[in-house]
């Protein structure tokens, strides 16, 4: 019997992101989706990044392989940790893994993301995304909220 693969989304992406990968690879796996997040239902028992964690680690009873894609990969690595001895591979793409990055020199790709897409600030300002702001900057300060 093949491996579980647990396939995880970003924030802002519904769970089937990842099935045209799993259909091109010919993988079975599950795709569980983010309650409140993206464009799925809220659900009043998620309430924290923990219980989105605790969401993925009760699916893992037997070994499994997880394919994640950016907060997707947070939530990974934290599943990973929960459960290291039943996990086989861990793929993440795209995901800061919820590390500091800036603390090992890397930069902050949000002002040149926002400066070559203006309208972007404002989809992001409309869905009340926290991936515009950093410590340091608010990088569609200026930019008006749309939609709302």
């Amino acid at each position: 019997m093949p491996t579980k693969t647990i396939f995880l989304p970003g924030a802002g992406v519904n769970a089937s992101f990842w099935r045209p990968v799993a259909d091109r690879l010919e993988i079975e796996g599950t795709f569980p989706s983010w309650p409140g997040l993206g464009k799925e239902a809220p659900d009043p028992r998620i309430n924290s990044l923990d219980d989105l964690v605790a969401l993925v680690v009760e699916q893992i009873a037997s070994p499994v392989n997880i394919v994640a894609q950016s907060m997707g990969g947070v939530v990974a690595i934290r599943a990973a940790l929960a459960k290291p001895h039943l996990i086989e591979k861990l793929v993440l793409a795209v995901t800061s893994g919820g590390l500091p990055l800036a603390e090992f020199g890397a930069a902050d790709w949000r002002e040149d993301y926002y400066r070559s897409l203006p309208g972007r600030c404002a989809l992001d300002k409309r869905a009340g995304s926290r991936s515009i702001r950093t410590d340091q900057n608010d990088h569609c300060a200026d930019a008006p909220a749309v939609g709302r």
